[in-house]
């Protein structure tokens, strides 16, 4: 247990460095708070890839219909990538009753390429905007949300990543520690960018130039790829165009939680997979990764074994501070409150959820809709 403890200490340090890293990037982030001039306004294209999004569709299209930004600079192109239940008819509605609605219907699979990057791939090339949003079918934005990521990305930038949380009106236990998972996600990339590391991001709120998307040839490089895509974005168009974070709640985005344990570990096992990808592109994201795996890992396997020290209570302890650094910094800089029970109650879960997903990622044993 002793080579154990030893490697703990030494995961933990670096763990600790990165994640102090992570709370100086936080506050470092600028925020871009003012919307351009109606002169300066680019044309923006919203793209959005549904499938079986029936219960959902309907709230988001009504938030980008009351976007306060100039309709004649602004396009919203839904896919309905093969649905089986009422997508399409509540885009035809969306369609008829606004001039700048589109809706792209897909009825088959792409021999080419994974479906999800084959319907942003439609959406994209008949888009007309040099500025593209992408958001998911599932997900809540804010009237300012157009306006506050175009005025992030300036002209200075290729892509920006814009904050995402999960919210619900029922506050359970388990959708409250979705809740600080995902904030704990959110953090460590916005500081990671606020260091000018362009690593990750989510597909739930990006925006990026379309020319820039162009010189990487698309989603191409990756088409076969059933994950990452949003990962692959960030990391390529911030080689040719750089990148950034942005931390203005008027351009937030709210998601659902999903209900079951199995849902999650299937769904963070989906992202999970995509770790072993960084070899080749980001190798000290990687790291990060390979040392927050081996620290919890090493916790988990001393405590299953009832091997108990103060060495090892002093490691727990260390690691629940760093990770609340990171967490809280997060929250007060991203404008989203955190309990501190639940961030608790999350910490300890971590020690096993880590490693197990790690685990599942690197197999690739998960499910993605067909």
């Amino acid at each position: 247990m002793t080579i154990l403890t030893g490697i703990a200490w030494v995961s933990l340090s670096i763990y600790v460095l990165y994640v102090s890293l992570f709370s100086i990037g936080l506050y470092r982030l600028k925020r871009q708070s003012c919307v351009p001039s109606v002169a300066n306004t680019p044309n923006v294209s919203v793209v959005i890839a549904a499938r079986n999004e029936y219960n959902n569709l309907k709230n988001l299209l009504s938030d980008l219909s009351s976007q306060k930004y100039p309709k004649d600079k602004l396009e919203i192109i839904i896919v309905d990538d093969r649905s089986t239940d009422g997508t399409w008819k509540i885009i035809t509605d969306f369609t008829k009753k606004y001039l700048n609605f589109r809706g792209l219907q897909i009825t088959k699979k792409s021999k080419d390429m994974t479906p999800k990057k084959f319907a942003l791939s439609r959406a994209i090339s008949k888009a007309r905007g040099d500025i593209i949003l992408s958001t998911d079918g599932d997900c809540r934005v804010k009237s300012t949300w157009v306006g506050s990521m175009v005025a992030q990305l300036g002209s200075r930038f290729g892509i920006i990543a814009g904050f995402s949380t999960i919210h619900s009106k029922k506050q359970k236990l388990f959708h409250k520690y979705q809740h600080v998972d995902f904030l704990s996600l959110m953090s460590a990339n916005a500081g990671a960018m606020g260091l000018g590391l362009s690593w990750a991001g989510s597909g739930q709120n990006i925006a990026y130039r379309k020319d820039c998307y162009t010189k990487i040839d698309g989603f191409n490089p990756v088409a076969h790829k059933v994950s990452g895509d949003d990962i692959y974005l960030i990391q390529s168009i911030s080689k040719i165009g750089g990148g950034a974070f942005n931390p203005d709640p008027n351009g937030a985005v709210t998601t659902l939680p999903v209900d079951t344990l199995g849902q999650f570990i299937n769904q963070r096992t989906r992202w999970a997979s995509n770790a072993s990808g960084q070899y080749n592109t980001k190798i000290w994201f990687l790291i990060f990764l390979l040392v927050a795996f081996v620290l919890n890992f090493s916790i988990l396997f001393q405590v299953v074994l009832g091997f108990f020290s103060f060495s090892l209570l002093k490691i727990i302890f260390i690691k629940i501070l760093s990770e609340g650094l990171v967490i809280f910094s997060g929250a007060a800089r991203l404008n989203t409150p955190v309990s501190i029970s639940i961030f608790l109650f999350w910490s300890i879960i971590q020690t096993a959820y880590i490693p197990i997903v790690g685990l599942l990622g690197v197999s690739g044993k998960f499910n993605w809709k067909p």
